[in-house]
């Protein structure tokens, strides 16, 4: 059986009212005023945070039609250890960073993993990306995870670049989710479309769940640009130590050039 969804606002998005002859502008207008913006966006406008309080505003998402080449890959897990209904889950954010520390962000999902099967989520995320990181929570018991990984890799002869990550930051996670608020506001997160995990947490941030965008947050802590290979013939800056050097290679160029 298929069904037709519709979904209505009392006032749309060209300001046209849905139902004028009942829910006039001073009707709307007073009931918004006594019962709050929360409750007004719930009962009136279908949405579950008001746009005014939302921290991660929709004009801000930018999507990526393809990362630049030369970018440094970088992972981060926020692991679970269960898979019981009621239990958290375990995300996984993987960040691209290009030269100029824009962010592309190739995946950022989560389910509800065992141990072993978050080991193997972290093999193969090192393997499909060729991460320079693999950052991972280290808080309390997910430590066990670090060791598991590490005792896998030694077994098989592979050896992930794993950094615990966790110890020491008294932040509250939310804290760390808004440091984010910028580059999404000046445009330096670029995002791959259908990620329903993550843009939902960023729709109703600060409410709901916030594991995967934990983990993109967490991603700040461990990513870097890659550095620019300098043209031997670029200036360097006069302060520089190469500065002297440069400066003699170029006047005998231009001597040579003269023919002098």
């Amino acid at each position: 059986m298929k069904w037709t969804v519709v979904k209505e606002t009392a006032v749309r998005e060209d300001g046209s009212l849905f139902f004028p002859e009942k829910l006039n502008e001073t009707f709307l207008r007073n009931v918004k005023r006594s019962m709050g913006s929360y409750v007004y966006a719930n009962q009136y406008m279908n949405k579950i945070i008001p746009d005014d309080e939302k921290k991660f505003r929709g004009e801000w998402k930018k999507y990526y039609s393809s990362i630049p080449d030369e970018c440094n890959y970088f992972g981060f897990i926020d692991p679970a250890i269960s898979k019981k209904s009621k239990s958290d889950w375990t995300a996984l954010v993987i960040v691209a960073v290009d030269f100029e520390a824009n962010f592309y962000v190739p995946y950022a999902g989560r389910a509800k993993l065992s141990p072993t099967e978050i080991v193997d989520l972290a093999f193969k995320a090192w393997k499909t990306w060729n991460l320079k990181i693999l950052g991972i929570e280290d808080i309390a018991y997910q430590e066990s995870l670090i060791y598991m990984i590490n005792d896998r890799g030694k077994r098989e002869g592979q050896f992930l670049p794993v950094e615990g990550i966790g110890k020491g930051d008294t932040r509250h996670k939310d804290s760390r989710i808004l440091g984010l608020v910028p580059r999404f506001e000046w445009g330096r997160i670029f995002l791959n479309k259908g990620q329903d995990a993550l843009e939902n947490e960023l729709d109703f941030f600060p409410r709901g769940t916030k594991d995967v965008l934990d983990a993109l947050a967490r991603c700040e802590q461990i990513a870097y640009a890659p550095k620019k290979e300098r043209n031997q013939n670029d200036k360097p800056n006069p302060n520089s130590k190469d500065y002297e050097a440069w400066y003699i290679k170029n006047i005998h160029k231009v001597r040579a050039r003269a023919g002098q």
